[in-house]
């Protein structure tokens, strides 16, 4: 007796019996052309030298016209606490260090630096202005203006 189809399993085709045709295999002269075709030369480049947190806080205590000392202090205020929320926003993003190391810098504990990010992030989003000047303090720090 035979076993009743899997109506799971079974597609309805022996794939034994229909066999799919298959392209014709490449010469070897076809696969040089190709290859030749599509392969660009291989030119090695210089790996983007890293981006340090001193270089990042010169660049936006240089915007902001607000010193470095005063981005690291204790203060509140917003004319100081925007800048440094932007140095710890642009360090999580291109420094490798932690968060933790990059707030322990700024006298910060990193869950204030977290609250940081969320919020120029939420910023940068909206666009204008302040996105604009994010972007530009970026763009200076990647193309060495500060190292």
């Amino acid at each position: 007796m035979l076993n009743p189809p899997n109506p799971v399993f079974d597609t309805g085709i022996d794939l034994k019996r229909h066999r799919i045709p298959t392209p014709n295999p490449l010469k070897v002269e076809e696969k040089i052309e190709f290859i030749q075709e599509t392969v660009i030369e291989y030119q090695p480049q210089e790996p983007p030298k890293p981006i340090k947190f001193a270089a990042i806080l010169r660049a936006v205590s240089d915007h902001y016209d607000v010193g470095i000392a005063d981005i690291r202090s204790i203060t509140r205020r917003w004319h100081i606490v925007l800048p440094r929320q932007v140095a710890i926003y642009l360090a999580t993003k291109h420094v490798k260090r932690s968060m933790t190391s990059i707030c322990r810098d700024l006298g910060r504990d990193h869950s204030t630096g977290m609250s940081a990010v969320r919020k120029i992030i939420l910023m940068v989003e909206k666009g204008g202005y302040f996105r604009a000047v994010v972007e530009k303090i970026e763009q200076e720090v990647l193309a060495g203006k500060y190292s």
